[in-house]
């Protein structure tokens, strides 16, 4: 093991478990409230809150010369697939594209993460989702030679002290987020939004589970690989959460919306989409979940994810207002 981290809820307990680890293993340095830990700076403030700064891991990427290492920078991993997809037939608009991006994260290389200190009581996980593409340019065929899927979508999670609404700003910390191709080709809005938010609700479920064992320890299960298997969309049977953290979430489909908040199923004609926009319903009804809607041209936490033309940037993300049902009906 090359780095190792510890937390406590205070430095007593910190100071025990250090000695009780350096009793039994042999250590290098030790640092205490900053440090370097896997490529990444963590950082304690004095009120409790961690900055992460990602600009050595971020360069370390950027001058690799293997091709798919800047793609592990993952806030930009659809346009490192939508510019890899296109090497047979790549156009001066897409090395354009690729260096614009590369300037694009060495100017933002410094800018770090803040993880706000949340009371565990009132905090709320969230998470956000949509897709992009649907109606997207088919440029060629994909390895197995079928149609290239345009559609990509993303998700991401964050936490709170507040649920979202419409007329408040809110601060949240970014826990986790993702962009891949979805499982499936799918041909409507509806199909593709559905797809990202059960990829969400699973990510969300991980979270839930992952943050009860580690903080409380009071996850009941026999089988600890199939309860916390990420992106799993129902929660298994052999894990039990005595509590959980109140939980919302997010899309900018408003077809999506409306099916979940009113409970209707979707068309007949896409019987895949209803069956898994049945399971989304019933695993929010079961834990207790929120569902919010916010306009797709405002969603700038995922559009850059999922947008290879959008150029918004997230900085100012928990300024954007979200519709409240009362609004949408």
């Amino acid at each position: 093991v090359d780095d190792f981290l510890i937390a406590s809820r205070d430095k007593k307990s910190q100071e025990e478990l250090r000695l009780s680890l350096q009793s039994r293993f042999h250590f290098g340095k030790w640092d205490h409230d900053a440090a370097e830990f896997i490529g990444r700076k963590i950082q304690k403030e004095d009120n409790k809150e961690i900055k992460l700064f990602q600009e050595k891991y971020i360069l370390e990427k950027l001058e690799a010369r293997e091709q798919r290492e800047p793609a592990e920078c993952s806030w930009h991993s659809f346009d490192i697939v939508q510019r890899s997809s296109r090497l047979h037939n790549a156009t001066v608009n897409d090395g354009i594209h690729l260096n614009k991006m590369n300037g694009h994260l060495r100017s933002t290389a410094s800018q770090g993460l803040r993880i706000r200190a949340f009371d565990s009581k009132e905090m709320t996980f969230i998470g956000i989702s949509g897709a992009g593409g649907v109606d997207g340019e088919v440029r060629g065929a994909g390895v197995e030679g079928l149609p290239e899927d345009p559609v990509q979508g993303a998700w991401m999670v964050v936490t709170s002290n507040l649920l979202p609404s419409h007329d408040k700003k809110i601060p949240v910390s970014v826990l986790s987020w993702r962009s891949s191709k979805l499982k499936r080709r799918v041909t409507s809005t509806m199909a593709s939004a559905t797809m990202a938010l059960s990829q969400c609700l699973g990510e969300l479920e991980w979270h839930q589970i992952f943050y009860r064992d580690l903080v409380r320890g009071d996850v009941r299960t026999s089988n600890w690989r199939a309860s916390v298997s990420p992106f799993m969309v129902v929660l298994p049977e052999e894990c039990e959460l005595i509590s959980r953290q109140e939980q919302c979430s997010i899309t900018d489909a408003k077809s999506l919306y409306d099916a979940i908040y009113k409970q209707c199923p979707a068309s007949r004609q896409d019987r895949r989409t209803a069956l898994e926009l049945a399971v989304i319903v019933d695993v929010m009804q079961k834990t207790g979940s929120h569902i919010r809607w916010i306009d797709k041209e405002e969603n700038e936490l995922l559009k850059r994810q999922r947008d290879a033309n959008a150029r918004s940037r997230s900085r100012s993300s928990s300024n954007r207002p979200l519709k409240s049902e009362e609004e949408v009906e």
